[in-house]
C-alpha cells in the first residue's frame, strides 16, 4: 500500500512539470514558447485545482493578440502508474496587425496520457477572428530514463503539428528534448532544416 501511494505522489508531481495548464491550487506558471510560426508567452494563476487564470499573447507573423484566458481541468483519471486528462482553453481580447484593432477569441483543447516512461499529447487551439487560425499539435514521447524527482527527467519526443490560416495550410514533424527539474522546464526541437522550437516555463 505504501509502495502505491508513493508512487502516486511521484506520479503527480512529475506530471505538474509536464507543461499542464491547471496545477495546483494557487500555484502560478509562467511559459514562453518560439518557433517559426509563432511567438507566445503565458502567465497563469490556478485558482482552483480545476480552474486557472491569466494572460496569454501570442504573436503571427503580421498580427497578434493579447487576451485574458481561462483553462479548465474537464477530467481526471487517475491509474496505478498513468494519468490521463483533459483539458478546455478559453480566452478573449485584443488582435491588431499593422492597420487596425479588433476583438479576438480563443477556444481549444488538451487531452493527454503519461506514465513515468511514455508521454503522449493532443492540442487544438482555434484563434478566432477575421483572419483564424486553427493550430493542432500531436507528441509523442519517452523517457530514456527514469530517476528521482529532484534530479534532471528528460523526454524524447516527437511531435507533429500543423497551421491552418487564410488559405494557408503548413505541417511539420519536429523531434523535440524536454529536460526539467523540480519547477523549471526547457524544451528544444529542430528539423536541422529551416524549423525551430523553444519552450521555458517556471512553476512557483
Amino acid at each position: 500500500m505504501n509502495a502505491i501511494l508513493t508512487m502516486g505522489i511521484l506520479i503527480f508531481m512529475i506530471n505538474t512539470m509536464h507543461g499542464h495548464p491547471v496545477i495546483w491550487k494557487g500555484g502560478h506558471v509562467i511559459s514562453t514558447t518560439r518557433s517559426n510560426q509563432t511567438m507566445e508567452i503565458k502567465a497563469h494563476k490556478s485558482i482552483t485545482k480545476t480552474i486557472s487564470f491569466g494572460l496569454h499573447g501570442i504573436e503571427f507573423h503580421d498580427s497578434h493578440i493579447i487576451m485574458a484566458q481561462a483553462n479548465t481541468l474537464i477530467k481526471r483519471w487517475n491509474e496505478t502508474d498513468a494519468q490521463s486528462n483533459a483539458y478546455l482553453f478559453t480566452g478573449m481580447g485584443i488582435k491588431s496587425n499593422s492597420t487596425k484593432s479588433y476583438i479576438g477569441g480563443h477556444v481549444g483543447g488538451q487531452i493527454d496520457w503519461e506514465t513515468r516512461r511514455y508521454y503522449t499529447q493532443f492540442n487544438y487551439d482555434g484563434f478566432l477572428s477575421n483572419d483564424q487560425t486553427h493550430i493542432i499539435k500531436t507528441r509523442v514521447g519517452i523517457a530514456p530514463y527514469l530517476t528521482r524527482y529532484e534530479n534532471i527527467h528528460a523526454w524524447l519526443i516527437i511531435q507533429w503539428s500543423t497551421h491552418k490560416r487564410k488559405n494557408q495550410n503548413m505541417s511539420k514533424i519536429l523531434p523535440v528534448i524536454r529536460l526539467f527539474k523540480k519547477n523549471i522546464l526547457v524544451e528544444i526541437g529542430t528539423d536541422f532544416s529551416n524549423q525551430h522550437l523553444m519552450t521555458g516555463m517556471i512553476h512557483f
